[in-house]
């Protein structure tokens, strides 16, 4: 909620928060994040902007309240024009167009774009809730779902390793 409404590049950002080093991983072509993309049939791209995402949130957070049945179509098709078409969704027209296209009332949406206190707190109040409960006092922090729907938390950068062990466990119990 702290980036600016215009966003940032990206690579600025990485190297402000995680030092040229970052960039270095992130650049190199089978870094783990684009290993573990492509085995889902996710290509990220590397081109995109790091954006404000209240608006995606307040959306969200809209659509599980009025249209829950098409909340997940919409949450996967804004992942997907983020991160892979690179579309910047703190742009109304950009996040209208997503939402629109899962089948959600232009006249709705934004009525909830335009009104920017609209489910703010909520969100806000949600996300600090659910922090607070999970004991999140850093990032990256993963939540990992199984087929139970019981959740697996670990927080940190995590070697690959670790990460499909803790992704191998959470399937062995479901």
């Amino acid at each position: 909620m702290n980036t600016p409404p215009e966003g940032e590049d990206l690579r600025e950002h990485l190297v402000a928060k995680y030092g040229r080093e970052a960039i270095e991983r992130f650049e190199r072509p089978n870094n783990p994040l684009d290993v573990a993309g492509a085995k889902v049939g996710i290509q990220f791209n590397k081109g995109r902007r790091f954006i404000n995402t209240v608006d995606c949130h307040r959306l969200v957070e809209w659509c599980n309240r009025e249209n829950p049945q098409k909340s997940d179509a919409l949450m996967q098709k804004m992942f997907h024009a983020y991160f892979e078409e690179a579309k910047d969704l703190s742009k109304r027209d950009e996040l209208e167009a997503v939402a629109t296209e899962v089948g959600l009332s232009s006249e709705d949406v934004g009525t909830v774009l335009g009104n920017k206190d609209m489910y703010r707190q909520e969100v806000i109040d949600a996300d600090r809730q659910a922090k607070h409960s999970m004991r999140v006092s850093g990032v990256p922090y993963f939540i990992i779902e199984n087929c139970n729907g019981r959740p697996t938390a670990f927080s940190g950068a995590q070697p690959p390793e670790v990460i499909a062990e803790v992704l191998l466990e959470s399937c062995e119990d479901a």
